[in-house]
């Protein structure tokens, strides 16, 4: 067994974590190899990506059907992968329906396998939470009281934090350490909150007073396909109501993004 590492993210949104973690694991290790599943981010990473996240965005029964011989090739590709190189440990990001027949397989081959994002089974199929105790070494969950539930169902698993929220607190300012301010009189979090809020606004550009209208139409292209144009028209109908409203799509992938724009004017 080597150093390297399998990266498995099949998702847009995976693939915008999988390479901030990629780039992360290699400041703490240079040299770090990783090849696996990933779209345009995680290949600028330099992940070598065996299967292309593109190829395997679908949704709903009329994308699914077609493409399943593909996305059972891809799931045999990284098997073949995984047996051949023999990575140290895979990380699988998001998308458990691909990626927890993939940890099956992987912990056949006896590779350790962490989840990071995983399912939300403490809301629905429950049941998937025993797979998860017998196919994976370690969850990383991004939401506090998922360790809590995963440590009741005897899954190893640890909070790592939100990367979305993480995001937004790179355009913070960092936080006054002015010994003005004593213990006792520290601001509560409400004025916290709020305090926060503001600065963000200030951070992204937006105004303040003025209420801000957020459209998330997804990550996958169908799904932008299908749902931008519902979101806009609604986005227009409540701005003529509030006029001083401004929005933003902090989801619409790149790729797609600039022809959507171009027709929401």
């Amino acid at each position: 067994m080597n150093g390297d590492l399998l990266v498995v993210a099949v998702e847009a949104s995976a693939d915008l974590h999988g390479a901030a973690v990629l780039s992360e694991l290699r400041v703490l290790r240079p040299g770090l190899r990783a090849f696996g599943a990933g779209g345009p981010l995680l290949r600028a990473e330099g992940c070598e990506t065996l299967v292309r996240a593109e190829d395997l965005s679908v949704m709903g029964f009329a994308e699914v059907l077609p493409a399943i011989p593909r996305i059972f090739r891809a799931l045999g590709t990284l098997r073949r992968a995984a047996k051949e190189r023999r990575p140290r440990a895979a990380l699988l990001i998001d998308s458990p329906d691909f990626n927890l027949r993939l940890a099956r397989k992987l912990r056949r081959l006896g590779i350790r396998v962490a989840y990071f994002i995983g399912p939300s089974v403490w809301a629905w199929r429950t049941y998937r939470v025993r797979q998860i105790a017998r196919d994976v070494a370690r969850m990383l969950v991004i939401l506090p009281f998922e360790a809590e539930f995963y440590a009741r169902h005897g899954v190893n698993a640890v909070y790592v934090g939100n990367p979305l929220a993480d995001g937004f607190r790179t355009a913070l300012p960092p936080p006054s350490s002015s010994p003005s301010h004593s213990h006792s009189h520290s601001p509560s979090p409400s004025s916290s909150n709020s305090t926060s809020r503001a600065a963000l606004r200030r951070a992204l550009g937006l105004d303040p007073a003025r209420p801000v209208l957020a459209l998330l139409p997804g990550s996958r292209r169908q799904e932008v396909l299908r749902l931008w144009p519902a979101l806009l028209a609604a986005a227009r109908v409540l701005r003529e109501r509030i006029p001083t409203s401004s929005s933003s799509s902090p989801s619409l992938p790149p790729s797609a993004a600039s022809g959507f724009l171009r027709n929401s004017r």
